[in-house]
């Protein structure tokens, strides 16, 4: 365990410096989940001055774009030093930001199996599948393969995988990706905002996230959850 605190400071202490020397200004905070073979880097706090003029001028897009190529740049360093750090391969990672909370992650995944887990899933982990499921049959017209895993006490991943119809595979090939992934996006905040999904979540949710790999055809919903004992539902 200690190992694993020492990987997760050593993360945190680097992705802090990495976006306070590229962007002028670092995050407030940053906690890292290492939970092979999965890592979320939760950053709050963080928005740097000419970033909060253009939300205050309805232009959060701008910001997101410039944020994704300024990223983009940065992803093979950040591969490089995570990889230093645990020692093992980084095999992909994304980003999302909650503009308005002037907070995002930083996820990825690990070339390492998954740890069998004893037992069956938890009763709220089964429930937050069926009602994921069934919503996505109802909005998005598609039966995709549901997997709710606790990375820990705090955060919560949703993996959905055959989140495509062939329609929107058609016009990914043709170009549209932004614009599929720009309403898919619409369509799991309702998800998020219509269904009891936050309250089957074993603690009250701070901060979801929303990340898509389309190529892959797989879909992450990442909850962060308070850290507090007295919220815990």
């Amino acid at each position: 365990m200690s190992e694993v605190k020492e990987v997760q400071s050593a993360i945190a202490g680097y992705i802090g410096k990495v976006l306070r020397e590229s962007f002028g200004k670092g995050p407030i905070s940053v906690h890292t989940t290492w939970a092979p073979p999965y890592f979320c880097v939760h950053i709050r706090d963080f928005l740097v001055p000419m970033e909060q003029i253009l939300i205050q001028k309805n232009e959060g897009r701008k910001v997101e774009e410039l944020r994704e190529m300024l990223m983009g740049v940065l992803y093979a360093d950040i591969k490089a030093e995570l990889e230093a750090v645990t020692g093992e391969e980084i095999l992909d990672i994304y980003t999302n930001w909650n503009l308005h909370h002037r907070s995002g992650v930083i996820f990825g995944t690990i070339d390492t199996p998954l740890e069998q887990e004893s037992g069956t899933a938890d009763k709220w982990q089964e429930e937050v599948n069926s009602v994921v499921k069934k919503a996505g049959e109802n909005k998005e017209g598609l039966s995709a393969v549901v997997d709710t895993k606790p990375l820990n006490h705090r955060v919560v991943l949703i993996e959905r995988t055959s989140v495509l119809t062939p329609v929107e595979r058609q016009l990914i090939e043709e170009g549209h990706a932004g614009e599929i992934e720009a309403a898919k996006t619409t369509l799991v905040k309702s998800i998020i905002e219509e269904t009891n999904l936050l309250a089957l979540m074993p603690r009250e949710v701070i901060d979801p996230f929303i990340i898509w790999d389309l190529d892959k055809d797989i879909n992450y919903l990442i909850f962060i959850c308070s850290s507090k004992e007295s919220e815990a539902k």
